[in-house]
């Protein structure tokens, strides 16, 4: 995305808006395959209560979509994508907000390689996270 959008910056919006359905596409995916068979799983392969977790999605379900799918790299999203889909986040909310937050993501690497250029994307690539 930067590196597209330093060498051409007026593509930018386009660049953004294909990653976002691009991500939206394979995350529908796995949200899918996480609600059908996601539960048996989890409860097999997890020592710890679900119930903390799944009361934290009830409560707040729009943040933790959006939240997860606008978190910079190296943050992995794949997670919170089985998670939504495990605890039956409603579609409409993981579709509309995984759109959101995708969206919101890409847009500010556009934004950086446009502005920035290589600047940008040696600053992102060489974030650490402690």
């Amino acid at each position: 995305m930067i590196e597209l959008s330093s060498l051409h910056p007026l593509r930018m919006p386009l660049y953004v808006t294909m990653a976002a359905l691009g991500s939206l596409g394979g995350c529908m995916v796995i949200y899918w395959l996480a609600r059908k068979g996601g539960e048996a799983f989890y409860v097999k392969t997890h020592r710890y209560s679900s119930e903390k977790i799944e009361q934290f999605i009830e409560k707040h379900p729009v943040a933790c979509v959006v939240l997860p799918a606008a978190a910079p790299f190296p943050v992995p999203f794949k997670p919170f994508v089985i998670a939504q889909g495990v605890f039956q986040v409603p579609f409409v909310t993981f579709l509309l907000g995984t759109l959101a937050g995708r969206f919101m993501r890409f847009f500010i690497e556009g934004y950086l390689g446009m502005r920035y250029g290589e600047m940008a994307k040696d600053f992102v690539l060489h974030q650490k996270w402690y």
